[in-house]
């Protein structure tokens, strides 16, 4: 999937908008940072860059893929302000100044190979943020695996162009503390060509206990705010909760 820049921006584009709306509330809601400078770690395509300079924020995006990136840079010329982007990985990156939002949506922490990189990255994270700044964050959690969902359809069309996406996981190994995770992409161009694309890649797995004990190894961070994928910043959750799909509101200290 992430070698189909074009067809992955199309598909996950649907929720662009929402996922600005929601970003930007938390940051009103909860930011103690004035400015607007914001830092998307897995930038991917740059859907989420774009949109957010589009609405005034001044952007860079990382990213380890080549392929994305280069898609990213193609689509970063049509907008009068620029996005910096930069080829990195998770716990390796540096950019001058801070930032006063971060945001790293749609899981894309869990591709982390393990749990030197992800405190790694939230050190390097900690690090890049103004005091107040917030670090938005979503992964899946495995501590009820009965209600993980075992696939999920995407459908979007855009400029003659019709993708639907398949994702769908393997049961997580709780010891090596990883899920397999396959991907299908169904594209079909305006000419009636047809493709299709079958990719898969391993996430590393939370439980919600191992997931706080990799935060408290940040202390710079705070914990402010719960959430779900509905993107509702008026809906709110308590560690007590059992929750699936969470994002959590990290403030700089």
């Amino acid at each position: 999937m992430y070698d189909r820049p074009e067809a992955y921006d199309i598909v996950f584009d649907i929720d662009t908008e929402a996922e600005c709306d929601f970003l930007e509330a938390i940051h009103r809601r909860h930011g103690g940072s004035s400015g607007r400078r914001v830092l998307e770690p897995a930038c991917g395509t740059g859907r989420l860059l774009r949109a957010l300079t589009r609405r005034g924020w001044e952007t860079t995006g990382f990213d380890h893929s080549e392929g994305m990136l280069g898609y990213a840079r193609e689509t970063n010329r049509s907008l009068a302000e620029p996005i910096h982007l930069e080829k990195a990985r998770f716990d390796a990156f540096a950019f001058e100044g801070r930032f006063d939002l971060a945001h790293c949506l749609i899981s894309s922490i869990q591709h982390v190979k393990s749990e030197e990189e992800a405190a790694g990255h939230l050190r390097l994270m900690a690090d890049h943020l103004e005091s107040g700044g917030l670090y938005v964050l979503a992964l899946h959690l495995v501590d009820r695996p009965e209600l993980i969902v075992e696939s999920e359809t995407f459908h979007a069309e855009r400029d003659g162009v019709s993708v639907t996406c398949v994702l769908g996981g393997e049961e997580p190994d709780p010891v090596n503390r990883r899920q397999r995770i396959h991907a299908r992409l169904h594209v079909e161009k305006a000419d009636g060509a047809r493709q299709r694309h079958e990719s898969s890649w391993w996430f590393r797995t939370w439980t919600l206990e191992q997931f706080m004990s990799l935060l408290a190894g940040e202390p710079r961070f705070e914990l402010v705010a719960l959430h779900d994928y509905g993107l509702d910043p008026d809906l709110h959750y308590e560690l007590e909760d059992d929750l699936v799909d969470l994002i959590v509101v990290l403030r700089r200290r």
